[in-house]
């Protein structure tokens, strides 16, 4: 015996499913009536009492659709049979004649009473037979026959529709879903446009969400719980495939029963309608572009809520948070054999081997790993990769096109404090020909722009243009770009010992009139930093301009608001000392989940401000509501940043 049943969805992190949950208790507000309260909602005393006459009188002819809707299209072809092996018996037994027509009439009588029996459950499905006008092409979506009937496809609406309701908003995802229903219902209709069978249910509906959710996302892992008996052995465990692999065996096993005429009753039909639409749906829509415009919260969401993680990975962090890295290792090489995919684990594994001596190598690759499975599932997860642990783990170990393509898509989603790509672009430059010359051309920019070295930029234009056979359009870029550059510093060409050899530059030195104080400079810029440790007495981060390793209780003040960027909002946090320019913490960039744990992002920032407050960090913001996990909200990074220095000025 072989069973697979779906047991969740990994990674979904989205907002309330206001439409999905609309859906489930409009499906459930339709059960109580047609089913609970309602006695006998499936005529079944009526249907018993027609059959029981039949089996006492077995040769007449019994009503094919009135066996398809009691027992199922199965039982019509087993009855067919039964009839034709015992015919010569029948043919013995029945009586003919006026009192078989009475018999046949009777039985006609009781099938008719039993087909025509309203219920609300009958009234409100679909029946092909009622023809193109009845309410059951909308309202069958909503009803069901029985608990298990309900529940089940409760719970495969459960499994896709938050995702797709999130990724296509709820309007289009509300009318999609009512949509697919329809057109479950046109096929059932098609296939057998006589039949009087009620047919009812949400799976139809349900089948168009997984045909579009294979398509929207056909690389994010389906948990599927599986058991194997053979004789007196029994094998179960968990399976992750990817979506568009479980939704196609799901269609090719639908398309198998409706084939082999082996539907037990289900509207099979209904479940391949459905499923098509939803599918054909999904690949117009990304086809057309409308995707790019239509993201998911797991793909563009703030980071002040947190992304889902396996168990495993959970019990490894806490693991390493008590220095239990043995324990740590091992938990997540089994999270790594029930997901290989698992790029959490991956990573985390990686900064375990990073932290062992000769295995620097190994973390790096452990990293490009976790990044190509990130990149492979969501865009989005791989920048938060990049951002938060690609100044650690470095460019060494990807190859320079692998850094071209993960800066361009970091570029693709970078808000205007990620400025990752550009050890990416400076990786890329790496490569052979005119890919390695337009990275270097790229990093040349960023070079001068966000990490303010022109000296660093000369270096990579002068680098740019002894390509071979470089095309004269990059090569005019690449000389505007040097001709744009500030000159660089000129030096006298003696050094210290030619001065101290000769009397007479002394003396003029000496000599020379006196020159006036240079005027006070501004405060050096805020530099948008990544964690790369943090223990219980130092904060180590790193920055484009080099590392820097801050004694906590060294933090002399601190700013922290909410502020939007881009199209949606971050923790930004400003950290102020005497032994490093001012750094800033953005939660997009630099999440502290990788060293230290909480529930959620925002209380890991909200305890760590706290500790910095405990040890007497000046806070440059209002912390009277920090204890309960209330942040700041400024209008905009500026105004933050006017507010901040508005609050140092003020001492």
């Amino acid at each position: 015996m072989f069973f697979l049943f779906p047991l969740g969805v990994g990674e979904a992190r989205v907002r309330i499913p206001i439409v999905a949950a609309a859906i489930a208790l409009l499906c459930l507000l339709a059960f109580v009536p047609t089913w609970v309260l309602t006695k006998d909602p499936l005529n079944r005393e009526r249907t018993v009492e027609a059959l029981q006459y039949w089996s006492h009188h077995p040769w007449l002819e019994l009503d094919r659709d009135f066996v398809s809707t009691t027992l199922g299209h199965k039982a019509v072809a087993e009855i067919d049979a039964a009839v034709k092996e015992h015919r010569d018996e029948l043919e013995r037994v029945r009586p003919g004649g006026p009192v078989e027509v009475g018999q046949q009439v009777q039985l006609d009588r009781l099938i008719a009473v039993a087909l025509d029996r309203e219920t609300a459950l009958r009234r409100f499905s679909l029946v092909p037979a009622r023809g193109s006008v009845q309410p059951g092409w909308f309202t069958a979506m909503f009803l069901h026959f029985g608990w298990l009937h309900l529940l089940g496809n409760l719970f495969f609406l459960w499994l896709c529709a938050p995702l797709l309701e999130d990724a296509w908003g709820r309007r289009l995802f509300a009318l999609i879903y009512v949509a697919s229903g329809v057109v479950a219902c046109i096929a059932h209709f098609l296939i057998d446009p006589g039949s009087s069978t009620s047919m009812a249910g949400a799976s139809g509906a349900i089948a168009g969400l997984m045909g579009a959710f294979a398509v929207r996302f056909p690389l994010r892992k389906i948990a599927v719980g599986y058991f194997v008996f053979l004789g007196v052995k029994l094998w179960r465990g968990i399976w992750h495939w990817p979506a568009w692999f479980a939704a196609l065996l799901w269609f090719a096993d639908q398309a198998w029963d409706y084939l082999m005429g082996e539907t037990g009753g289900v509207a099979v039909g209904a479940h391949l309608g459905g499923f098509a639409f939803g599918a054909v749906i999904a690949l117009g829509m990304k086809g057309a572009g409308l995707d790019r415009t239509l993201t998911t919260t797991d793909e563009s969401a703030t980071d002040l809520t947190r992304r889902f993680v396996s168990p495993l990975v959970e019990q490894a962090r806490a693991a390493i948070a008590e220095r239990e890295f043995d324990k740590a290792r091992t938990t997540l090489d089994k999270a790594l054999a029930a997901d290989p995919n698992d790029s959490d684990a991956r990573v985390m594994l990686a900064g375990l081997e990073l932290g062992t001596p000769g295995r620097g190598e190994l973390a790096g690759q452990q990293f490009v790993k976790a990044l190509m499975s990130a990149q492979a599932e969501s865009k989005h997860h791989a920048v938060l990769l990049w951002n938060e642990h690609g100044m650690r783990f470095g460019t060494d170990a990807l190859s320079p096109m692998q850094a071209i393509k993960l800066a361009q898509v970091v570029d693709e989603a970078e808000e205007p404090l990620c400025r990752g790509s550009l050890k990416l672009y400076e990786r890329g430059a790496d490569a052979a020909g005119v890919m390695g010359a337009r990275a270097g051309l790229e990093a040349a920019r960023r070079l001068q722009r966000d990490a303010n070295d022109p000296t660093a930029a000369r270096a990579m234009l002068e680098r740019v243009l002894k390509v071979e056979r470089l095309p004269e359009t990059l090569a005019a870029d690449a000389r505007a770009q040097l001709a744009a550059l500030p000159a660089p510093e000129t030096t006298s060409g003696l050094d210290l010992a030619d001065w101290r050899r000769s009397p007479s530059a002394v003396n003029a030195f000496e000599e020379a009139a006196p020159v006036e104080p240079a005027p006070i400079a501004p405060p050096p810029p805020v530099e948008t930093v990544t964690v790369k440790a943090l223990t219980a007495e130092h904060l180590v981060v790193e920055s484009p301009k080099g590392e820097y390793q801050l004694p906590l209780g060294g933090i002399e003040a601190i700013a922290a608001a909410v502020v939007p960027i881009g199209t949606t909002k971050a923790l930004v946090v400003d950290l102020f000392s005497a032994v490093a320019p001012p750094l800033r913490l953005v939660s997009t960039t630099a999440n502290l989940q990788a060293h230290r744990t909480a529930a959620n992002a925002k209380e890991l920032y909200r305890s760590f401000l706290l500790e910095l407050l405990s040890r007497g960090s000046k806070p440059l913001f209002d912390a009277s509501r920090l204890e309960q996990g209330a942040f700041p909200v400024a209008e905009s990074l500026d105004a933050f940043e006017q507010a901040t220095r508005a609050r140092r000025a003020q001492g």
